[in-house]
């Protein structure tokens, strides 16, 4: 995995989401090194049991394979995010991260794209006098656009799960879970993503325009591209 620096600027309530990814896959996040401002971590294993990790710059937390994770800026407490500036390096392949990044901040230029297609171009041009609807609508394009290359990388983001363990843990005195039970719901949660993301793959792919990597947000996809075509003229 490649290093990337990350910075959630003062005011942003950004965070990472809930995600894991599974045993051995290469693309997975290694661990989380905070550089500077208040930092939590969240991981969750999947057999059950979580924990908490708050600290400041030198704070550093690494991930095991199948472990849910999500980290952010530590909050006050009062629901506030501090205001203080993060400053993170993750561990993990840069490719995925320098998308998304750059489609949340670039996310008013999706209409603009080439590969936009022609119906959504004139969508957003009836809205021109909505900037609430247009807003709504680019909101949405997001949403879909980051589970696009979140399904792509191995990203499985948390989308909820059917969850059985509420009877034993309602039982007097607390009842103890077994691990057929936990196994359900670790599945059911595996399966949700699944549909989740790869139907926003689909739809965003097929009838958006989408993609799931953008070669001029990708340095070294950009040089084969521009390399491919040097060839070309020659």
């Amino acid at each position: 995995p490649d290093y990337v620096r990350l910075t959630v600027p003062l005011g942003s309530t950004w965070s990472m989401p809930l995600h894991w990814h599974h045993d051995h896959d290469s693309r997975r996040c290694v661990s989380v090194r905070c550089a500077g401002g208040p930092l939590h971590v969240f991981t969750a294993k999947r057999t059950g049991g979580s924990s908490d990790l708050l600290g400041s710059a030198g704070t550093q937390q690494r991930f095991e394979a199948s472990q849910m994770i999500a980290w952010g800026r530590d909050g006050d407490g009062d629901g506030k995010a501090d205001p203080a500036l993060l400053i993170v390096d993750l561990e993990a392949p840069a490719t995925l991260h320098r998308n998304v990044c750059s489609a949340v901040l670039d996310r008013e230029v999706f209409p603009r794209l080439a590969s936009t297609p022609p119906w959504l171009r004139g969508l957003f041009a009836l809205l021109a006098w909505l900037p609430a609807a247009q807003e709504r609508l680019l909101a949405c394009l997001l949403w879909v656009q980051l589970r696009t290359m979140f399904y792509t990388h191995g990203f499985h983001l948390y989308c909820g799960r059917i969850s059985i363990s509420w009877w034993w843990m309602a039982q007097p005195f607390g009842g103890h879970v077994p691990q057929w039970a936990k196994n359900f719901e670790w599945r059911s949660q595996e399966i949700i993503s699944v549909i989740v993301l790869a139907s926003c793959y689909w739809v965003g792919t097929l009838l958006l325009g989408m993609k799931a990597e953008y070669c001029q947000y990708t340095p070294e996809r950009k040089q084969e591209s521009e390399a491919s075509v040097k060839k070309l003229d020659f």
